[in-house]
């Protein structure tokens, strides 16, 4: 009897309905956003590359902080040096802002790329990429490095 009910068990249709498969591809934000906060971001990127472009370099510099146990500080002077020799070295004729991808408030990503030759239809431009990090504190956003000089203790 036991055998019996055992084998009746075993052959219910009792399959289990698959669930549909979520395509998430990328880490999804953990924050709310509105298109201001893009806008926000895509100008102060925008106005940091314009800078560099210009040749003003300690302006552009300026514009970057750095996040410091839940603060937005400004960079030290060894970070400053650092920064002023990277874009200080070449002349930049263009650039293009990549990618924008938000996390968190205190994990976001722009890549943007900085070229030494000016467009042109008849040859590919010569540059390099580079990224800076947004974050936003109390409702402001503010760029910084993107070399894990950063560090926050707060996640959002």
């Amino acid at each position: 009897m036991f055998v019996l009910l055992a084998f009746v068990a075993s052959c219910k249709n009792d399959k289990p309905t698959p669930k549909p498969q979520q395509e998430v591809y990328g880490q999804q934000p953990e924050m709310a956003l509105s298109s201001n906060d893009t806008a926000t971001v895509k100008k102060l990127t925008t106005d940091f590359l314009e800078l560099v472009k210009q040749g003003q370099v300690e302006a552009a510099v300026n514009q970057i902080y750095m996040l410091e146990n839940d603060d937005v500080r400004p960079l030290p002077d060894d970070e400053k040096q650092k920064c002023l020799q990277v874009y200080g070295q070449f002349e930049i004729k263009d650039y293009a802002i990549n990618k924008l991808t938000f996390f968190k408030e205190t994990d976001s990503e722009v890549e943007f790329s900085l070229y030494l030759d000016a467009p042109s239809p008849d040859r590919k431009q010569r540059g390099f990429r580079n990224m800076i990090r947004p974050v936003r504190r109390n409702g402001v956003w503010y760029i910084t490095l993107a070399n894990g000089y950063q560090h926050s203790e707060i996640e959002h």
